[in-house]
Parts: C-alpha cells; sequence; structure tokens
C-alpha cells in the first residue's frame, strides 16, 4: 500500500467543482493509514456501508478504526429512557431505538460485512454520543423545543507518524460521499497549518471518545446487542470477506481478457 505522506492531497474539497472526494481523497487515505477516527452523525447500516468504503487495504494494513456517532432519539424515546432508572433498561430501549436504523439487507452488503469482521476482531470501535442540555435532560433530534444534534463531522488518518485530518459538512454517508454539495479543508501534519487546525481535531475527538459526560453531551459504548447484530455470518478468516473473494474474481476476468 501506499504511504500516506505521499498521497497528494489538496487543502480543500468541493463537490460542487468537480472534486471526486471518494476517489481522490478518502479511498487513498484509507488504503494508506493503520488506523482511522470518525466523527459522524446518526446512526445507520447505510452511513457504517460507507464508512468502510476502501475498508479492505485498512485491513490489509492491519488497521484500526473508531467511530463517534449518535442514534437519531424521537421526543418517545427521550421520555422512554428517562423513565427507566437502570442502566441496562436504558440500554435496552437504546439498542431499539438504533435497531431501527438497522436494514438486514445493508448489513449484508460488501463493506459492512468488512466492517463487522473489524468489530469480531476488536479491529473496530464504536461509541455513540448522547446530546443533552445544560441541565443534563437528554434531547431529541425532532422536536422543536428540545431539539440537538451531534454534529460534528471530523476525520483523521494514521500511518506511522503521519497524520491527515478533514473538518467539513460532509458525512458519513453515500449521499455525503457522492451525491451531496460538500466541502471540507484538510489538514497534513508534514504541512503548515496543521498545529492550528489538525491538533485540535484530534484532542476533540479524543475529549469525546472518553466514556462519560462533557458540557451537553456523554458518549457511551456501543449496545452489546447492536454489536452482535453486525456481527452475525461475519467469516472468522478476513480472506472469506466478501470483498476479497470479489476482487479474486475480478481478477480472474482481468486475466481472461487478455
Amino acid at each position: 500500500m501506499g504511504k500516506l505522506i505521499n498521497c497528494n492531497f489538496k487543502g480543500s474539497y468541493d463537490t460542487n467543482f468537480d472534486d471526486n472526494v471518494l476517489d481522490d481523497f478518502y479511498i487513498p487515505a484509507l488504503s494508506a493509514s493503520t488506523s482511522y477516527d470518525r466523527m459522524t452523525g446518526f446512526f445507520s447500516s447505510s452511513s457504517l456501508a460507507c464508512a468502510a468504503r476502501g475498508i479492505k487495504n485498512l485491513i490489509e494494513n492491519g488497521g484500526k478504526m473508531r467511530i463517534l456517532t449518535s442514534p437519531y432519539l424521537t421526543k418517545e424515546d427521550v421520555k422512554l429512557i428517562e423513565s427507566q432508572y437502570s442502566i441496562e433498561s436504558s440500554n435496552a430501549i437504546l439498542t431499539e431505538c438504533m435497531s431501527k436504523s438497522l436494514s438486514i439487507s445493508e448489513i449484508e452488503y460488501d463493506n459492512v460485512q468488512a466492517l463487522g469482521w473489524l468489530l469480531k476482531n476488536n479491529l473496530l470501535d464504536i461509541r455513540v454520543v448522547l446530546v443533552h442540555d445544560e441541565n443534563g435532560e437528554l434531547l431529541d433530534a425532532d422536536s422543536i423545543d428540545k431539539s440537538a444534534m451531534f454534529h460534528n463531522k471530523i476525520g483523521i488518518f494514521k500511518e506511522s507518524d503521519t497524520i491527515v485530518t478533514f473538518n467539513g459538512s460532509i458525512n458519513e454517508t453515500l449521499h455525503g460521499w457522492i451525491k451531496n454539495i460538500e466541502s471540507f479543508e484538510v489538514f497534513c501534519n508534514w504541512k503548515a497549518g496543521f498545529d492550528d487546525h489538525g491538533l485540535s481535531h484530534i484532542m476533540r475527538f479524543e475529549s469525546y471518545w472518553k466514556i462519560g459526560s462533557e458540557k451537553r453531551s456523554k458518549t457511551i459504548a456501543m449496545p452489546e446487542a447492536i454489536k452482535r447484530k453486525l456481527i452475525v455470518g461475519v467469516p472468522d478468516n478476513k480472506y472469506d470477506l466478501k470483498i476479497f473473494k470479489k476482487e479474486k474474481r475480478e481478477k480472474r476476468k482481468g486475466k481472461r481478457k487478455k
């Protein structure tokens, strides 16, 4: 795989001006990295599927991932969670909420299966950020008076001592990477500007990653039931993953054409 420092990244990308952010930035960065940290919006199977684009090379690199995400909580969900007096009961309700965002057909996507393999082998960790007000009251996503979202969108790629961070409007979804008009800034630790911006991205991620409460957020571990759902049917051997088998098939086709 290529070295992260050899990737010729621009300082900013905007999909409205013909930037192919998936092929020119995201996949090359992921392919050259040994770790990827991501803060993104709402948890869903489609967001996980897109997070895994280019994941094959990260697996080959022996890479690890950490994802910070947030469940889509309705007003009714919040009421149910707050009515419970035990962590176990609250987790059960949270699991039910997050399960609604997991499509069985999408879990079977090649890329989500690869994420399941990382999860199964302790190479992927997902934590959940809940948003609350200054009084500690949990907020939902869609009521007018008490709505709030975890909307930070930071990504951090690392390979040895080389670091690339990005920050902008883009979400970890198919629409975000391919269809939306999105823009983001990129900072490399071998270029000027990293100390002012890239370091703050890393510090911010680590602050949110810690289990516990901050000013208006609370970070908790991903419910075990959701983890189990994501690793169902995942093979033990990485070369039995669909993304590796698919590559073998494509190579065979290429040889036959010659």
